[in-house]
């Protein structure tokens, strides 16, 4: 689904989805939060990227660990604000 029109809040449902592997999303103009798809125990890749994303709840380095499988997050090019927590640095690095 990237390069679309797609708008508006990115769906949350989409936590739901347990077999999803690759979420891409880039380049659309979603706004908002940023949902917890790192909770997906099967999600190698999440791209976000290029979008009008303002938000992120960065409680999300607890539930990342769920993603065992995750090795890509591309969060560029959006209006995110605020500072990472150092705890960033806790992901395994594969």
């Amino acid at each position: 689904m990237e390069g679309n029109k797609f708008e508006g809040s990115l769906p949350v449902t989409l936590v739901n989805a347990s077999k999803l592997q690759v979420l891409e999303l880039r380049e659309n103009t979603f706004t908002g939060v940023v949902p917890s798809y790192w909770s997906l125990a099967n999600l190698i890749q999440l791209d976000l990227g290029a979008n009008q994303l303002e938000t992120i709840d960065w409680s999300f380095l607890s539930s990342a660990s769920n993603s065992t499988e995750l090795q890509l997050i591309y969060l560029d090019n959006n209006k995110l604000e605020g500072t990472s927590p150092n705890s960033i640095g806790n992901l395994s690095v594969r």
